[in-house]
């Protein structure tokens, strides 16, 4: 967690890095300064620029936000890079999987996809979220993409909350289970680009910890098949963000903020690391 001072007498206040905002519900006077904590260890100065429905939105020096935008900019001599930066704006909103209509929109890209029973990754109905990525989409024109990274993060409300929710829109009785603690990726077992995959995973391993297999040498009920990474059916035949695309490298991570062996700032760093990584990977290998 990057964490802001604002100076004597007021307590220090987390920031959210994805849209560089101060989450405090005192409120405090544009124009004062503060210090922010970036992941090198070192201080760079902000200043308020406004106070807005209880958020404090702040300019800084270096934040993640200017990060992953100099990252981007180092890779756009080789690539044309598109970047969707919110699927699903309600979701992210209220710490949710699903939408406003209780559908998750992480399986409403192929409404017709195989449904078996029982299977944790089976497609939902289209939904708004949906339909606009594949309308952004289509509009391009791109023929062949060439890679596909789909960025997820796990919280702890998907299993008190969101899980059992389900389970009792579907009718189905709950049965609990466990977030990985630790950073993964999601690979099509039908396309599994092990190098790529691996060069990722160790990008990431400079940053925060890999989730471990459990006792059945799995992940979310999927079978482990390299360090950090599961391998599931074609992800556009089960309605996956990751299938949308005929991307010929294409991988979902998944990050868990709420590790007590991690942070937020953690999380957000090892997405960015986990992108250059495999990019750094195409660009060795000569991929086009």
């Amino acid at each position: 967690m990057i964490v802001c001072k604002l100076g004597d007498g007021h307590k220090d206040v987390p920031l959210i890095n994805a849209e560089n905002h101060i989450r405090q519900a005192a409120k405090y006077s544009p124009g004062l300064e503060v210090e922010v904590l970036r992941s090198d260890g070192s201080w760079t100065k902000g200043t308020i620029k406004e106070v807005k429905d209880g958020m404090i939105v702040c300019d800084l020096g270096t934040g993640e936000k200017e990060i992953r935008e100099t990252a981007a900019e180092k890779y756009s001599a080789d690539f044309n890079i598109l970047v969707a930066p919110c699927v699903s704006p309600w979701g992210y909103e209220t710490i949710q999987r699903w939408n406003a209509q209780a559908v998750d929109p992480n399986r409403s890209f192929n409404p017709n996809g195989e449904v078996v029973e029982g299977r944790s990754f089976n497609p939902e109905a289209a939904t708004e979220e949906s339909k606009a990525i594949l309308g952004l989409l289509e509009s391009l024109g791109v023929k062949q993409w060439l890679c596909h990274i789909d960025l997820h993060e796990t919280t702890d409300t998907d299993e008190s909350e969101f899980r059992p929710a389900k389970a009792a829109r579907d009718g189905l009785e709950h049965k609990p289970g466990t977030i990985p603690d630790g950073f993964y990726l999601v690979s099509d077992s039908t396309n599994p680009q092990s190098d790529w995959h691996k060069a990722m995973i160790e990008g990431v391993q400079k940053i925060t910890h890999i989730a471990p297999a459990d006792e059945k040498g799995e992940i979310i009920d999927e079978k482990v098949v390299q360090e950090g990474v599961i391998a599931i059916p074609k992800p556009s035949s089960i309605g996956l963000c990751a299938g949308v695309t005929n991307a010929l490298y294409a991988s979902t991570t998944e990050v868990y903020p709420d590790s007590p062996k991690a942070n937020e700032e953690q999380c957000n760093l090892a997405q960015v690391a986990c992108i250059s990584s495999g990019l750094d990977h195409l660009i060795s290998v000569g991929a086009k």
